[in-house]
């Protein structure tokens, strides 16, 4: 028996950003993609010329990926964000091994290493990976004896759904949690969702 429309709408109210197929829908708009990696990436310059939903990285012989969102910004970065409801895996080594593959899809031969693109490997999940109670943790490579940051292209980010912390990112999340009616703070997201 086939639903009729009024059902239809009813089922997909029901959805919120943080539901993969919902966040597919609605990251299917590009100018959706930039709001939200400027927003969550605290910046307003970024530029999304490209956005790919469930993405494909097929390997013979190994593991292949599917990837939630590939965004590629005008200067040739690549954002790789991924939605994760169940703490089920290692999600670390999960995202280490989709930055490898993104690399490897992008190192064209005879190319220079100091080609490829920077990553930003970003991992939104309904729950605290780190359990610190905080909605954004950064990642950052160290040169341990010196205390210094080392900048190798890769950027991660793991963002707590739930974190509490005041700022637009938690306003986000909140809004990716429950996405009802329209937020002005997220204008091209609501109308989206909407």
């Amino acid at each position: 028996m086939q639903e009729t429309l009024e059902q239809q709408k009813k089922a997909v109210a029901k959805f919120n950003i943080i539901d993969d197929i919902f966040f597919q829908k609605v990251t299917e708009d590009i100018g959706v993609c930039e709001e939200l990696l400027n927003v969550i990436l605290e910046r307003s310059d970024i530029t999304v010329i490209s956005a790919e939903n469930q993405k494909h990285i097929r390997n013979i012989g190994n593991k292949s990926i599917v990837l939630d969102l590939l965004c590629k910004d005008e200067s040739g970065t690549l954002f790789n964000v991924e939605i994760q409801r169940a703490d089920n895996d290692n999600l670390q080594k999960r995202m280490r091994y989709y930055v490898s593959n993104i690399d490897s899809k992008s190192a064209e031969e005879g190319k220079s290493y100091s080609e490829l693109p920077d990553i930003y490997s970003i991992m939104i999940s309904e729950f605290d990976i780190f359990k610190k109670d905080k909605t954004v943790y950064h990642i950052d490579r160290m040169l341990r004896s010196f205390g210094e940051s080392q900048d190798n292209g890769i950027h991660e980010l793991y963002i707590n759904a739930k974190g509490k912390d005041p700022s637009p990112i938690t306003d986000l999340m909140q809004y990716f949690l429950n996405s009802n009616g329209y937020n002005e703070k997220f204008p091209k997201i609501s109308k989206r969702v909407q």
